[in-house]
């Protein structure tokens, strides 16, 4: 349902980024011969109003937001960084320390497993996508 909301925005944009220019642009019109100034100018000046407004927006929203999506507990939480990412096996700590070795060497062929999974599905993913390529190309040729 969200990529078919995503796949009807993302078409509508077009059409809607073609009619707030027309609009704006109609608007400065008007308003230069309302008042007997310049219209380009006039016309210039409302779509830096309109775009000014539209990018500061999005500043706007994030602070809104921040204010909103705050942690106000006043608790104070200690990290210690020291041991993050690569830095914990730098640190003399093994990964599967806190298992036995049956475990960890369970957890290691699991792991390999889906490892070579992965590889043979990426492998057949990619031949699909040179076959459709190629056939992209085979077309595009027949019509140039």
């Amino acid at each position: 349902m969200v990529f078919l909301a995503s796949v009807l925005c993302g078409i509508a944009r077009a059409a809607m980024g073609t009619a707030q220019c027309s609009y704006v642009a109609a608007l400065g019109r008007h308003e230069a011969d309302i008042i007997g100034s310049d219209r380009e100018s006039m016309v210039k000046k409302y779509f830096a109003i309109f775009f000014s407004a539209l990018q500061s927006s999005q500043i706007w929203g994030n602070l809104i937001a921040y204010h909103f999506l705050q942690d106000n507990s006043g608790e104070l939480i200690s990290r210690n960084l020291d041991l993050c990412g690569a830095n914990y096996l730098d640190s003399g700590n093994d990964l599967f320390s806190h298992h036995d070795n049956h475990v960890s060497t369970e957890i290691k062929q699991q792991h390999e497993a889906k490892y070579k999974e992965f590889n043979q599905i990426e492998d057949k993913v990619t031949q699909k996508k040179n076959i459709q390529l190629k056939l992209t190309l085979e077309a595009l040729h027949v019509f140039f």
